[in-house]
């Protein structure tokens, strides 16, 4: 890809998705550009995760069920993907995080979370 094509691609999805200063090579901007053409199609698509496992302290032996959701966002302020994650422990302790990706590369980075087969 030359250098105009991606000045070009990055411009047009910086209308959508903050990509700050970061240094994104030819694939990524593709990959960006092109969630930034399919936004409708990709919006509320999410994936969940479950995990189960056994933790210990010096006290006692715990369960924890954790669960980790990612959804994919488009609206008027621009391209997202939202990571909920809770973790229960069989003691009664709630454990609960929102965060949200804004940036080119938080996203790129999540990007798998969501798509992966």
């Amino acid at each position: 890809m030359d250098r105009k094509e991606k000045s070009r691609l990055k411009a047009e999805i910086s209308e959508h998705i903050d990509l700050g200063n970061g240094r994104y090579k030819d694939y990524e901007v593709e990959q960006l550009h092109s969630l930034v053409e399919n936004r409708d199609a990709y919006d509320g698509q999410s994936r969940t995760y479950h995990k189960s496992y056994k933790s210990f302290d010096s006290e006692d032996t715990y369960r924890v069920e954790e669960t980790d959701t990612y959804t994919f966002r488009s609206d008027d302020s621009g391209i997202r993907i939202e990571q909920d994650w809770t973790r229960d422990w069989d003691d009664g302790q709630h454990d609960s995080s929102h965060q949200r990706h804004k940036t080119g590369r938080d996203i790129l980075n999540a990007l798998g979370k969501i798509f992966r087969k």
